[in-house]
């Protein structure tokens, strides 16, 4: 790579650019640039570094680490269409939004990547680290559907991972912690579409939940002993506070906590509870899907004065978030006292209250308008 000054000139139809450089002659030297259009003059004067191929400009990097164009990408990436396209039957053939050229990487991880057009297989560092930056619209985006112009969606890859042997080994660190008889797994598929995560801190608007490790779609533990915990005190003692209370919550779980059996399983305070649950993993790939809210009136909910109707007159703004489909998950729970298994609340254990509660009340966002539930 070769070291230069970007220079950004205004004109009638907007900015171009050209590169200023010394040559071993010890003159200067300049090169038009023709692949890349500039927004604004933001880089004027700032240094950068190019390649040449035949005297032909092929690639040029700002000082910042931006990739503003790269032929050799391009090249490949359009080959690598080519052969895709032509081998694929049907699907959606709309492009990855994955773009390292677009995404903040240091200078040398982008030259690398850009090159070798090498697509991270942890999917967690693809979404969050790897995002597409729009410097259009100033955002970051995994998705895009216009009538006109580019359009592109997030691929999910996950390499070579072994779903089915990682649950299993979540399973056996679980029976090695508490002991064999002392744990209990469940299987259960999502039943349409599972919204985890949702407004968790992320580049983007929205969120899912991503174990850092394995890339891969997960439920926390917390999740699922919060949603069964929730679930018994609103099918058995919610019913019994009179109708008049204004927040019925409070009582029903004083009603709970009178149970010793409940509090054996979930604690009070100054008490610990024995029931111990774990993140629960895909047994088979996981299949994600992009779906997207609508919401109509935006500027009436983001008025901090309260002064703005929710009127019809507004344009709905789409915000696109991912979901996990139709995939199967091993769920593990056990207890430090086996025995507590095998204890009931009205007649069902901690097993059937747990399948019951994932299958009728769901899990994560959205359960209200059929997202988050099991079947077995």
């Amino acid at each position: 790579m070769v070291k230069g000054t970007l220079k950004i000139l205004k004109t009638k139809k907007g900015f171009a650019a050209k590169v200023v450089y010394q040559k071993k002659s010890g003159k200067q030297g300049e090169l038009p640039v023709t692949a890349y259009r500039p927004e604004n003059d933001d880089f004027d004067g700032t240094e950068c570094s190019f390649e040449r191929e035949g005297g032909t400009l092929i690639k040029l990097v700002a000082h910042d680490g931006t990739v503003l164009f790269n032929l050799k990408a391009s090249r490949k990436t359009e080959a690598k269409k080519s052969t895709s396209s032509s081998s694929n039957t049907g699907g959606n053939k709309v492009p990855d939004s994955y773009d390292p050229s677009k995404a903040f990487f240091p200078e040398d991880t982008m030259s690398l990547l850009s090159e070798s057009h090498i697509s991270p297989d942890n999917f967690c560092l693809k979404w969050q680290k790897a995002a597409r930056y729009d410097s259009r619209k100033k955002n970051f985006q995994f998705f895009k559907r216009e009538r006109k112009g580019e359009n592109f969606e997030i691929k999910p890859e996950f390499g070579s991972l072994a779903f089915n042997q990682i649950a299993e080994r979540s399973l056996r660190d679980a029976q090695g912690l508490l002991g064999s008889n002392n744990t209990e797994a469940i299987e259960l598929s999502i039943d349409w579409r599972l919204v985890q995560g949702l407004g968790g801190s992320s580049v983007y608007e929205t969120s899912m939940s991503l174990h850092h490790i394995y890339g891969t779609p997960f439920i926390s533990s917390n999740s699922l002993k919060g949603v069964v915990r929730n679930y018994i005190i609103s099918n058995v003692y919610l019913p019994e506070v009179p109708e008049a209370a204004e927040d019925k919550g409070p009582d029903a779980e004083k009603l709970a906590l009178e149970n010793p059996v409940f509090t054996r399983w979930f604690g009070d305070v100054g008490q610990k509870g024995n029931l111990v649950f774990f993140d629960a993993f895909p047994i088979e790939e996981p299949s994600l899907e992009v779906d997207i809210m609508n919401p109509h009136y935006s500027p009436y909910y983001s008025d901090p004065k309260s002064k703005t109707p929710p009127a019809d007159y507004f344009n709905p703004i789409p915000v696109p978030f991912l979901t996990v489909s139709k995939t199967r998950f091993k769920i593990i729970f056990g207890a430090l006292d086996g025995s507590m298994l095998k204890e009931d609340i009205e007649g069902k254990s901690i097993k059937s209250w747990l399948k019951e509660a994932l299958t009728h009340h769901g899990i994560g966002a959205k359960t209200a308008v059929g997202y988050g539930y099991f079947k077995t």
